[in-house]
């Protein structure tokens, strides 16, 4: 964004309780620019439209839209009417947004390519899977079943356990990555799995074992660099100025 011209500032607020209210509800009433854009569509997205941040882009990632008839659902509903733009991040949530906002379009997770890419001596004699401890409690015996029964050593793995930077090479350490198998969508870890030309087992079951083919996937529907420019658009549409 930087090399565009674009000023970046970054609002970020963790999980805690004060995070959440008069830490994030701080950080939007001081915050100045000529677009918002907010990445989830809960309490960051009705502050900003409560405080009239425009033009205010609403940037869906899964659990707000899926959360849409619970709890919050009056607010989700209200954040998606009134934003200038919605953008979201996983087809399976698409039509749902598109409901309550005509201007709703997919936007595909960013992965950086380059970090996340093959080496020419990754291949390990082991056959070992990796799986994410988060999902474990979900995941179908009779997959455990044909993933073992193919040969396979299941490693489980905690996410957060390792630096981002650090994560290409854990998953070149393995010959197929496990996705979770609760959602109906392609998770970023499996994404950045197959960009680093990995065989992979997605949401639903599907052994993708091309691990160019991966590769290819990944480089034609979700380059950060390719994504960026297509952003840059986006922010040019609203703010109605040349970037």
């Amino acid at each position: 964004m930087r090399k565009t011209g674009i000023n970046v500032e970054l609002r970020l607020r963790t999980r805690s309780f004060f995070d959440k209210t008069l830490g994030i509800a701080g950080k939007v009433i001081t915050s100045k620019g000529d677009i918002y854009h907010c990445a989830y569509l809960l309490n960051d997205c009705w502050l900003a439209r409560k405080f009239m941040k425009r033009p205010l882009l609403g940037h869906a990632h899964g659990s707000d839209i899926r959360g849409i008839n619970g709890k919050w659902g009056k607010i989700i509903k209200k954040n998606l009417m009134s934003c200038d733009k919605i953008l979201v991040a996983t087809p399976d949530i698409y039509d749902v947004a598109k409901e309550f906002n005509n201007t709703t379009e997919y936007f595909p997770t960013p992965i950086d390519i380059e970090l996340f890419s093959p080496v020419n001596d990754m291949k390990i004699d082991r056959k070992r899977a990796l799986f994410c401890l988060k999902y474990f409690d979900s995941f179908p015996a009779d997959l455990g079943k044909e993933i073992l029964n193919r040969g396979y050593e299941i490693i489980v793995m905690k996410p957060g356990s390792f630096n981002y930077k650090e994560m290409p090479n854990i998953y070149r350490k393995y010959d197929l990555f496990i996705d979770q198998q609760t959602l109906p969508i392609i998770t970023k870890m499996c994404l950045e799995a197959m960009s680093c030309g990995i065989p992979v087992v997605t949401h639903d079951g599907r052994f993708k074992m091309n691990g160019d083919m991966n590769r290819k996937f990944v480089m034609e529907n979700h380059d950060s660099k390719k994504l960026s420019k297509r952003l840059i658009d986006i922010y040019r549409t609203l703010v109605n100025v040349d970037i």
